[in-house]
C-alpha cells in the first residue's frame, strides 16, 4: 500500500475534496490476467478517524 497527500505532491490533481490517494495492489497474479490487481482510492483526510496503529496480517500467503 502507498499514501500520497497532495501537500506532498503539488502535481497531484484529486476528485472534489479529497487530498490523499491510496494506492493498493495484490502482488500475485491474477488470472486470467497474468498481473497484479490494483485499486487507488481518493479519501479526505478529515474524514478518515479510526486508523491502525500496525497493518493487519494478509489471509493468505503465496506459496512462491
Amino acid at each position: 500500500m502507498a499514501q500520497l497527500h497532495t501537500r506532498d505532491i503539488p502535481t497531484l490533481h484529486p476528485p472534489t475534496e479529497a487530498n490523499l490517494l491510496q494506492v493498493l495492489w495484490c502482488p500475485f497474479d491474477h488470472p486470467p490476467e497474468p498481473k497484479p490487481k490494483t485499486a487507488l482510492f481518493w479519501r479526505s483526510t478529515t474524514t478518515i478517524t479510526d486508523t491502525l496503529t500496525t497493518p493487519p496480517e494478509p489471509p493468505a500467503v503465496h506459496p512462491d
